[in-house]
């Protein structure tokens, strides 16, 4: 699969990130791998 992840590869991840709190529980986590853009986070 694969994604139009923007100029930096990352806007999917930014979304996913931002959206993230409505969909966890109180002690939930998120693990993303973003592989070698990991320097622009």
């Amino acid at each position: 699969m694969g994604f139009d992840g923007g100029e930096d590869g990352l806007d999917l991840v930014i979304r996913i990130l931002a959206q993230a709190e409505k969909y966890l529980c109180n002690h939930g986590i998120l693990v993303v791998e973003v592989g070698s853009s990991a320097e622009t986070l």
